[in-house]
């Protein structure tokens, strides 16, 4: 998938980056991405071109990433008030560290 990320390539193309694997192997591979609906693929001549489609990759990241977003949003904002508290306040986390450590030893 990564190699037709970036454009569109031949089923030769895409059999000669993998020299370890037969033609029909790797066109059973592209038959299986086809059926998922990953992979557009058109004839030109005797040649197959086949392309990425990233319409289902995206709408699945989107619908994964969507029940996180919101949470990790909020969790960096979080962050964010904390650090800018922290350094507004730089005397009040050297007394509590000072204040922990003498705890420490009591």
């Amino acid at each position: 998938m990564d190699l037709l990320a970036g454009q569109e390539r031949t089923t030769g193309e895409l059999a000669n980056s993998f020299p370890k694997l037969s033609r029909f192997a790797i066109m059973k591979h592209l038959r299986v991405l086809q059926r998922a609906g990953l992979l557009i693929s058109r004839r030109e001549g005797r040649k197959r071109w086949n392309q990425l489609n990233v319409v289902p990759l995206r709408e699945v990241m989107q619908r994964w990433m969507g029940k996180y977003q919101a949470f990790w949003a909020d969790v960096m904002i979080n962050l964010r008030d904390e650090a800018e508290s922290a350094s507004s306040h730089p005397d009040d986390s050297s007394s509590q560290s000072e204040n922990s450590s003498s705890r420490k030893g009591d």
